[in-house]
């Protein structure tokens, strides 16, 4: 042997990996409306309760397709594989052509006791950047094969910046196109004491997703066969009505009460409809695209001939197959099958075969959640999975709230305005396909996937050669799930119920020598909000989420200030305004609590932004 010239180095080790995304989208919109006033039709005084009424009409044609590939920094086709045991288990996945990196971070640290002063900087993986693929001799790999023998091995490397296509491990293509149909009518009725809106809309969604393409010997994907379905992969069309109306009660019956007061009431319902894309559950049900509406009503009463306003309005909002991020999903229940396979070949689990995990008793997924992640097993028992970022978890969310404004303006140039707003929302149906699945269905054994992967078989199975089957089932699938679930049905306690805020502005007099300026200030603040709860015991035994014990952040305020100045350019034709803003005068700059640890110990902090300035210039004309 010779000696290791790298020997007490530090080092970094990274396979990385490369791609393009290419994105094209177009957009034509035809808009057309019409007015009829009443008046110039019927020459009576009567006209006015008829009032006056404005058609808008709206079509509209979308696409938006997008290509992506991507695949590993550096990697090499050539053969022999670099597992000596001849296993297709890294072939077929990519991995036995894929080429670790080692990147040096400075001199020997053999004889240090600590790192301090070693100069470690930017533990960042640096790639050699080849500009074509190099031939064989430039890099050597040492492989040892299963009886021990130690063979250097002279590799072909490719970058992958050079040669994608013979590299690409992950491809996609996409084309959503979306149809509109629109139509408001607006009226004013009753002397313009009954103001209505009227809305209609159409929206039709076809997205089309390309299959997998064709793989190469090597495991690669073949660009070229990348092409898009003739028919659908998704239809998807949704109906929305909104209408909205507002009655002002008639002058005439108030004007001779102290301050002339006013009073006027509202009223409105609106539908919403989010073309989203191609969206799957778990169970292989086509999602409907997210919807849902919003109901509100309120009333504004004006004194002191309107100079103070208080205006109030409650609302109610449902909205249903929202898209939930609840750290994991049905690729989480997979992915851990695929280890437990591949683990399986490489000799960790003594007994069992591959190709009949059943056998040990364990749970199997149902060959249509497998079906739907491409899963794949190898002539050797080796498994693959692909990719399915269109199957999601949803939830649903309603919410309530108050917001009360009330604004005073005691001479003409200044003002004042207070609002506050409180607000509620309850989450259901969380996960409600991923739950079915995992501890509801029975699998083949009887059993669902959650009895079997958290119970005795799977203590005994290693998806690695260093943990069994029940740690990786607990961590990467029920903490996550009934974590989240166990928040349903409840507040929204992640939601900050309460904010003020308190709002001043000043305008000089004209007759003054500081005609033009103003001067203003804001004071906001915010409830404290949910950031992390206790642990607590289920009746199995197992540590779950305890939502009834939530850890708090604090609440927020800051005082924002703003002076401005505005006069007219260019022979009076042009407004100009220049304004100074300074957010947060007081500068705060303290550290913020974002999440806990179940124990409540804060285990991730934000820095506040601090004090900002910002200088806007305004031309209007």
């Amino acid at each position: 042997g010779r000696v290791n010239p790298n020997l007490g180095r530090p080092y970094v080790v990274g396979m990385g990996s490369r791609g393009f995304a290419h994105g094209e989208t177009g957009d034509t919109r035809f808009t057309a409306y019409a007015e009829l006033d009443v008046k110039k039709f019927w020459a009576s005084p009567k006209a006015d309760w008829l009032g006056t009424h404005t058609i808008t009409m709206l079509l509209s044609d979308s696409f938006d397709e997008t290509r992506s590939a991507s695949s590993f920094g550096l990697a090499t086709a050539q053969t022999p594989y670099l597992y000596g045991s001849g296993s297709q288990t890294d072939r077929l996945n990519g991995n036995g052509a894929r080429l670790t990196t080692v990147s040096y971070l400075g001199g020997s640290l053999a004889n240090r006791t600590d790192a301090q002063g070693a100069g470690i900087n930017g533990l960042r993986v640096q790639y050699p950047g080849l500009s074509a693929p190099v031939g064989a001799g430039s890099f050597i790999m040492h492989n040892q094969t299963a009886a021990g023998t130690f063979n250097p091995v002279k590799l072909a490397v490719t970058d992958e910046d050079a040669a994608l296509s013979q590299l690409a491990s992950v491809a996609n293509l996409s084309r959503t196109e979306i149809q509109s149909q629109a139509f408001v009518l607006q009226s004013k009725m009753l002397k313009k004491h009954l103001i209505g809106t009227l809305g209609w809309r159409r929206d039709e969604i076809t997205s089309y997703n390309a299959p997998t393409p064709t793989r190469a010997p090597t495991n690669n994907l073949l660009l070229h066969s990348l092409s898009l379905p003739t028919v659908p992969t998704q239809n998807d069309a949704g109906e929305t009505l909104t209408w909205s109306g507002v009655a002002h009660l008639p002058q005439k019956l108030v004007k001779r009460l102290p301050g002339a007061p006013s009073l006027s009431l509202h009223a409105g319902f609106s539908e919403n409809f989010a073309p989203v894309g191609s969206r799957m559950d778990p169970s292989g049900v086509r999602l409907a695209p997210p919807g849902g509406n919003t109901r509100e009503m309120g009333f504004t009463l004006g004194l002191l001939n309107d100079q103070l306003l208080l205006r109030a309005n409650w609302y109610e909002t449902v909205q249903n197959n929202v898209t939930v991020d609840i750290g994991t999903s049905a690729n989480a229940i997979v992915f851990d099958y695929v280890r437990v396979i591949n683990s399986t070949v490489a000799g960790f689990n003594s007994g069992l075969s591959p190709f009949n995990i059943g056998a040990s008793g364990l749970a199997v997924p149902p060959t249509s959640l497998l079906q739907a992640y491409d899963f794949r097993q190898a002539a050797d028992g080796t498994a693959t999975m692909g990719s399915r970022p269109d199957i999601v978890n949803t939830t649903d969310y309603t919410s309530e709230g108050t917001e009360l404004e009330l604004f005073f303006q005691p001479i003409a140039n200044w003002s004042f305005v207070l609002n506050a707003v409180r607000q509620e929302a309850v989450r259901n149906n969380s996960a409600s396909a991923l739950y079915q699945l995992w501890a509801v269905d029975k699998m083949a054994n009887g059993q669902t996937l959650q009895e079997s992967w958290l119970g005795p078989v799977a203590r005994t199975i290693r998806p690695t050669s260093v943990s069994f089957l029940d740690i990786f089932a607990q961590t990467d699938i029920d903490n996550a799930l009934s974590g989240f679930r166990a928040g349903d049905g409840s507040q929204a306690r992640e939601l900050r119920k309460w904010r003020f805020n308190f709002v001043t502005n000043y305008l000089f007099p004209v007759n003054s020598k500081l005609r033009g300026w103003a001067i203003g200030g804001a004071y906001r603040w915010q409830d404290r909000v949910a950031i992390g709860y206790a642990n607590t015991s289920a009746s199995n035994g197992k540590r779950v989420v305890d939502i009834s014990h939530p850890y708090y952040g604090p609440a927020e305020d800051k005082i924002d200030a703003w002076l401005s100045y505005k006069r007219k350019i260019f022979r009076e034709k042009i407004d100009w305004k220049i304004q100074l803003n300074v957010r947060d005068i007081m500068d705060q700059r303290d550290l913020i609590p974002v999440q806990t640890q179940p124990t409540g110990e804060v285990a991730v902090y934000r820095i506040r932004e601090g004090r900002t300035w910002e200088l806007t210039s305004t031309f209007t004309f």
